[in-house]
């Protein structure tokens, strides 16, 4: 989930910022290099933009108070999306019993797509997903493409 190039400061402060306000850090990456540091947040009832700008302004607020202003980093906070890609195991628990969209390398019962509710992760290795028809379909990590909420 978490990029190693992100200085470990504010790694902290993204998770504490986010405890404190009770956002669920969805993501936290670097694009073209590490001077850019995309956060992504979500919480229970789904997260506002306003709430995504504030956190902004506060992250922004504490790196030019902070020794890493000379850093020039630039701060990018938003939501995962109603349709957002899961990706970690901390999006697959949270993602338990919502739909899901599975994409996958192989196909599985002659298909390359299925919807279905997300049931849980086993092992690390396999998603469970009931089908429309209610049977409890395993799909192996290896052979997902990609996996996202269903609306």
């Amino acid at each position: 989930m978490k990029s190693s190039n992100i200085p470990e400061e504010i790694m902290d402060l993204i998770e504490n910022l986010a405890k404190e306000k009770e956002y669920d850090v969805v993501d936290i990456a670097t694009k073209g290099g590490a001077s850019f540091i995309e956060v992504v947040l979500d919480k229970k009832g789904g997260i506002t933009l306003d709430e995504c700008a504030r956190f902004n302004s506060d992250m922004v607020l504490w790196i030019e108070e902070s020794d890493l202003s000379d850093k020039n980093y630039t701060v990018e906070v938003s939501s995962p999306g109603l349709d957002r890609e899961l990706k970690s195991p901390r999006e697959f628990l949270w993602a338990a019993g919502k739909q899901v969209k599975i994409t996958m390398n192989e196909p599985l019962e002659e298909r390359f797509e299925m919807v279905g509710e997300l049931i849980g992760a086993e092992d690390g290795k396999e998603i469970i997903v009931r089908n429309a028809s209610g049977k409890d379909v395993s799909v192996k990590k290896k052979n997902i493409k990609k996996i996202k909420l269903h609306i």
